[in-house]
């Protein structure tokens, strides 16, 4: 190996560690206690993160059957990095609103 192609591989070396990880990140909705700890990994340097949803319903409120009260929160869920709610397949969706397993497409153009 030549002393030029030492200096481009040093440099590619150099580029990929300086390069953020792409973490891309799967959840079923925005989860209050979740929203801190996704702030600070897109406030770090060394991530590149992308949250996806599938379900927008705890942005709203509701009644939680568990516990028979009506939940709102009163925090910004979606506040300080990059989220995206993935589509629900129409006829597939569910008549509850707490989703379950819902299935969304899309999901590989946006990765």
């Amino acid at each position: 190996m030549d002393r030029h192609s030492a200096n481009e591989t040093s440099h590619e070396q150099a580029a990929e560690k300086t390069r953020p990880y792409r973490l891309a990140y799967f959840v079923s909705h925005p989860i209050q206690y979740q929203a801190p700890m996704l702030r600070c990994l897109a406030q770090s340097p060394d991530f590149d993160l992308s949250v996806f949803y599938f379900s927008d319903f705890s942005l709203r409120a509701y009644k939680d059957s568990g516990f028979g009260v009506d939940v709102a929160w009163d925090i910004p869920l979606l506040d300080g990095y990059k989220s995206e709610f993935l589509p629900e397949i129409p006829f597939l969706r569910r008549k509850s609103e707490v989703p379950r397993q819902q299935l969304c497409y899309g999901i590989y153009s946006r990765l």
